[in-house]
């Protein structure tokens, strides 16, 4: 039981630094230009872009971050065996873009933070390079919920809702709320 908890505990840890060396790294650019209207403005969408190792993906990435709506301008999607990560940022050029990513299991079910889960989520904002505010939902700390409803080869959906507190090893405050989050991707 101490192993598996060390375990969960090293995924959070690595989830949170991937989710930094993102934001350190967005300002690269690629070879796929998104379109007009879409946050981008030109920029280069990509998994170097995001920093994540995975494909870029079409389709829907939306939720409501403390109220407020927030759309994904860029996607990455990653599914290799049973580990699912979904990354996306609402605007590769403004100071204030939010980056949100959600890694799991990605196998069809319903899973919920905390306990035996491997559900993690993270949030930073401003996506800028330098130190950067991080708030996360993971292991034993924060909420939420992932209903995964499609997993397949080239195509993800699933439903989902988090609380995120903020990482004490970064300068984020207070408590990020998502909800009504939806993806339906394909990749």
């Amino acid at each position: 039981m101490a192993a598996e908890a060390y375990l969960k505990n090293l995924t959070a840890r690595l989830f949170v630094a991937v989710i930094v060396s993102v934001v350190a790294s967005a300002c690269e650019t690629s070879t796929k230009t998104t379109g007009p209207g879409d946050g981008s403005n030109g920029r280069t969408c990509s998994a170097s872009t995001l920093g994540v190792n995975g494909t870029v993906a079409t389709g829907t990435f939306t939720a409501q971050i403390d109220g407020v709506s927030w759309k994904s301008a860029c996607t990455i999607v990653s599914l290799q065996g049973n580990a699912l990560i979904v990354g996306g940022v609402d605007s590769l050029t403004a100071s204030n873009a939010q980056f949100f990513a959600i890694e799991s299991i990605g196998i069809i079910g319903t899973y919920t933070v905390g306990g035996a889960s491997a559900l993690n989520a993270a949030l930073t904002t401003p996506f800028v390079i330098g130190t950067v505010p991080v708030w996360q939902a993971a292991l034993t700390t924060g909420s939420g919920q992932l209903a995964l409803m499609t997993s397949a080869q080239h195509n993800v959906s699933g439903t989902f809702f988090f609380t995120m507190p903020p990482v004490t090893s970064t300068p984020a405050t207070g408590t990020r709320v998502v909800t009504n989050g939806v993806f339906d991707l394909s990749f």
